[in-house]
């Protein structure tokens, strides 16, 4: 008999947070993310670019939350295409 083990604790990060769409492409190295609605990211919150469990989510750390739609970041490892789900994380 196999038993499966699942381990929920990703899902925690983003349950209940806002979250946004990247509006157009972030760049390997890009420190600036244009998303489509405003979701109050702050200085020095966390956001999380993709989807949890997928191969090249990553985090990044927020510099300057601009109140209009773009969001400077460090800098990206992977290349997140226009549609990336964009979750702040606890």
């Amino acid at each position: 008999m196999s038993v499966i083990l699942r381990a929920p604790n990703t899902d925690l990060l983003i349950r209940g947070k806002p979250k946004t769409i990247l509006a157009s492409s972030l760049a390997v190295g890009g420190t600036s993310a244009t998303v489509e609605a405003y979701a109050g990211f702050a200085d020095n919150d966390y956001l999380l670019f993709g989807n949890p469990g997928d191969e090249k989510t990553e985090i990044l750390q927020v510099n300057d939350a601009a109140i209009d739609l773009t969001v400077t970041i460090g800098a990206a490892v992977y290349l997140h295409p226009a549609g990336t789900p964009v979750y702040l994380i606890a």
